[in-house]
C-alpha cells in the first residue's frame, strides 16, 4: 500500500493527515486517484492552470520516498506499491 501524507493547506482540502491506497504506477496516476477520492478541491490544488491543468504547480512539492520528484522524473516518477508520498506546499519567507 502506498502511504500518502498531506500537510497544512492540502490537508484542509482532504480532511485527512494521511491515507493509504493500493497502487503502483507513476505520480501522475496517483494524483488522479487521489483527485477521484477527494474531489475537485484537491485536483485544483495539485494542478497548474498555466499547464492546462496537467502539470504540477510550483507551490506544491511532492516527495516519493523522501526525494523531491523534480529531481527524479517529475510526474512520471515511479511510485512503488510500498512507497511513501508526501504532498507539501512550498514555503517561502523573507
Amino acid at each position: 500500500m502506498v502511504t500518502v501524507y498531506f500537510t497544512s493547506a492540502i490537508r484542509q482540502r482532504t480532511g485527512d493527515y494521511e491515507t493509504t491506497i493500493d497502487y503502483a504506477g507513476d505520480v501522475q496516476g496517483l494524483l488522479r486517484l487521489l483527485a477521484n477520492r477527494y474531489g475537485p478541491q484537491l485536483a485544483e490544488a495539485l494542478t497548474s492552470p498555466q499547464s492546462g491543468g496537467g502539470g504540477l504547480p510550483g507551490y506544491v512539492n511532492i516527495y516519493v520516498d523522501g526525494t523531491d520528484i523534480r529531481h527524479l522524473q517529475a510526474l512520471a516518477t515511479p511510485v512503488g506499491a510500498d512507497a511513501t508520498v508526501d504532498l507539501v506546499p512550498a514555503v517561502s519567507g523573507g
